[in-house]
């Protein structure tokens, strides 16, 4: 994992937000080259607030199924929830790069970014959109015209941002394709691109494992787990079961948090369930605890007496 800045040298132009700070969108601004004039007849970008942004769901929805990397905080159902209220992170306006239509002004969607703007004139840095319940800023890149999608974003920051000067990113995977597409992006135009930190985390791939989860587990492993099953067994009666959306999903979302609190993390004040606001949103269910993230369903292990 790494986190990114790429000082992409944007000229000094209009602003996002009104004296009031509200949202203010800007059209955008055409340009002579015939090169860059073909791809704006064929492609267009966009600037949504989380409002407008909803009313796309379906192409959005469409576009992180195809997407070169997934990411599942960036998912529609989990995004716009989150963007609906203070997650430590701003409030997120999305770029979103559409083919022209042959019927209507919008046809397939084929980027997508969040992207946190500096409200004031002293901010030069744009930076992805993360927050307390999301680790990665990457975008969502149709794999066949991801190239494209990143090329125009980065051509509509240049355009239509004010005194940034730079964008930054954190939690790409380097070996991914997202971010061989930046670095990729960043050498074309004689951009510096610096990684600030590297590290290595727990991840699993859903995606690339799919339905073969199970041949990925080394035998020793699975004779540990097997072990450790017949030893719960001893204490009481154990079951395995999984859930797949809605009330199920939540319940056993829940049920976790409610363990994760009873634990180590719960004593150190780290666990979900420690912090109000969270606990609020809990019990009030306004979480997106029904989107499947890149996922089928969540499994579960419980003991009963």
């Amino acid at each position: 994992m790494v986190d990114l800045f790429l000082n992409a040298r944007l000229s000094l132009r209009a602003t996002f937000f009104d004296a009031r700070g509200n949202f203010r969108p800007l059209p955008m601004k055409a340009c002579g080259l015939a090169e860059e004039q073909r791809m704006l007849d064929s492609h267009f970008v966009e600037c949504a607030s989380a409002e407008l942004a909803r009313n796309y769901s379906a192409e959005w929805n469409d576009l992180a199924s195809r997407a070169l990397e997934p990411n599942a905080f960036l998912e529609p159902q989990f995004a716009l929830t989150l963007a609906g209220f203070d997650s430590g992170g701003g409030t997120p306006l999305f770029l979103l790069v559409w083919e022209v239509g042959a019927s209507s002004v919008r046809g397939r969607l084929i980027a997508l970014w969040a992207l946190v703007f500096p409200r004031t004139i002293f901010g030069r840095t744009v930076k992805a959109w993360v927050h307390d319940f999301c680790c990665s800023g990457a975008p969502l890149l149709d794999k066949e015209n991801g190239s494209a999608g990143l090329e125009l974003i980065f051509r509509w920051l240049k355009r239509q941002t004010g005194q940034i000067c730079a964008l930054s990113t954190v939690q790409l995977l380097e070996t991914g394709p997202t971010f061989a597409l930046l670095y990729e992006y960043a050498q074309k135009n004689r951009l510096p691109f610096d990684v600030l930190t590297q590290y290595e985390r727990a991840a699993l791939n859903a995606n690339a494992i799919g339905a073969n989860a199970h041949d990925s587990i080394s035998p020793k492993k699975k004779k540990e787990i097997k072990r450790q099953l017949r030893r719960l067994n001893e204490m009481g009666c154990v079951t395995v079961g999984q859930a797949e959306d809605g009330a199920p999903l939540r319940d056993k979302i829940e049920a976790f948090m409610v363990l994760e609190a009873k634990g180590w993390k719960g004593r150190k004040g780290s666990a979900f369930l420690n912090n109000p606001v969270y606990l609020v949103l809990c019990a009030t269910r306004r979480l997106p605890w029904g989107v499947k993230a890149n996922a089928e369903y969540i499994g579960s292990l419980s003991m009963g007496e």
